[in-house]
């Protein structure tokens, strides 16, 4: 049965050990009948290895993918799912849902940034301006992580901040930490997130 790859974010599409193959058609991935990509980051970040991807979600998330494959799928077909160790598994669901076998692989591993306290002091000062900071949230992993860092402060510096989302998986995240994003990306990428601030702050 052939098998569609799919990359669900950027980071496996970089990973090193994936078997690619170069061939008179630019790269392809080894034994994949098909490449399929969660957003135009990721797709950029597959034609940076010189592999086209196939398929582009035009809603970067994992249910936007899904709805994107399956019309092009039917029941018995696999998909192989390079993903992050902690990887949300709502795609993988969707498709196994529809009888698609999903083989998922664990391409990458997430690691907390250590910061240092003086960048940590550096942090909450920037938050805590009166005019209040632009921060850009690209997963649900950097709310939690910038949650984290901030600790106790927090609950009032998280009010102060204004959030950009990079999607509404990530919206989501904010909001169950009580942080209603100034601004949300219509498009999943770096450009989509600078265009998010400028129409918010216009």
């Amino acid at each position: 049965v052939p098998v569609s790859g799919v990359g669900a974010s950027p980071s496996p599409a970089r990973a090193e050990g994936v078997g690619w193959e170069r061939g008179t058609e630019g790269v392809r991935v080894a034994g994949v009948a098909g490449v399929a990509a969660i957003g135009p980051a990721t797709a950029e970040a597959l034609r940076a290895r010189g592999i086209e991807p196939d398929l582009v979600a035009t809603e970067s998330h994992g249910l936007g993918l899904a709805a994107a494959l399956l019309p092009h799928m039917q029941s018995g077909d696999r998909v192989l799912l390079p993903q992050a160790s902690d990887a949300r598994t709502e795609l993988a669901e969707a498709l196994r849902a529809h009888g698609v076998e999903v083989v998922t692989v664990v391409a990458y591993e997430k690691r907390s940034v250590q910061v240092s306290d003086e960048r940590r002091r550096e942090i909450v000062e920037l938050l805590s301006s009166p005019s209040g900071a632009w921060v850009t949230f690209t997963s649900p992993r950097i709310v939690d992580e910038l949650r984290k860092l901030l600790a106790s402060e927090w609950p009032s510096l998280s009010q102060k901040l204004r959030a950009v989302s990079i999607g509404p998986t990530t919206r989501a995240a904010l909001r169950a930490q009580g942080v209603e994003p100034a601004a949300v990306a219509a498009v999943a990428s770096e450009d989509g997130l600078v265009e998010a601030i400028v129409r918010a702050s216009s």
